[in-house]
């Protein structure tokens, strides 16, 4: 599965799943033009595998990316 930025694609073949993640952790995985362009391209690839036979859209751990915005605005947090 190709790279398609701001989502990404894996395929458990044996089981005919493919997980659609929508990867922009570090925006709490808000969707954006780009966002949706990259959605569309993606669902257009997965249909055409007669392979995949269940898709399963989720988005990225954004815990990661939250923790890491509030460390860069802890000056605003502690009365800076």
């Amino acid at each position: 599965m190709p790279n398609l930025s701001h989502v990404s694609l894996e395929k458990d073949a044996s089981e005919h799943i493919l997980w659609l993640t929508i990867n922009r952790p570090q925006r709490r995985n808000a969707i954006n033009d780009l966002t949706i362009r990259k959605l569309r391209e993606a669902i257009v690839e997965v249909a055409a595998d007669d392979e995949v036979r269940v898709v399963i859209l989720t988005g990225a751990d954004h815990r990661e990316g939250t923790s890491a915005i509030r460390e860069s605005r802890k000056p605003l947090y502690e009365g800076r």
